[in-house]
């Protein structure tokens, strides 16, 4: 990677990246990623969550980086987008039904031959 990209502002480096110079982004993402990291650590339980969030953070900022309009730093808009993962996340839990575990299963027996007892009927 060339050092020289280290020393370019976060609007040249988004420009560049979004004209397929990748190491652009890398530089861009590994300025800001400490930061991110630190700011959303508290939202997440496990350190291996963390990276598995900001893995997914990565790829939504390389989808979607055209659509970063400058009007606040890239790297707020990179800890929104942060800190919406695991808020998307807790959502998708909570809407899941729970499945309850089946108490007595002779509350449910049948009123006729047991499936079982039917089947060797039909013999």
């Amino acid at each position: 990677m060339n050092p020289l990209l280290a020393t370019y502002e976060d609007s040249t480096l988004i420009s560049l990246a979004l004209r397929a110079h990748n190491d652009c982004f890398a530089v861009l993402m590994d300025r800001h990623l400490a930061a991110t990291r630190k700011r959303i650590r508290s939202m997440v339980p496990d350190a291996s969550g963390l990276d598995d969030l900001l893995q997914e953070v990565a790829l939504k900022i390389w989808c979607h980086l055209g659509t970063f309009r400058s009007e606040s730093s890239f790297r707020t808009w990179m800890t929104r987008v942060a800190i919406n993962e695991p808020l998307q996340s807790y959502r998708r839990e909570r809407s899941r039904p729970r499945p309850e575990p089946l108490g007595d299963f002779h509350a449910f027996a049948s009123p006729g031959q047991s499936p079982y007892s039917l089947l060797l009927s039909w013999n």
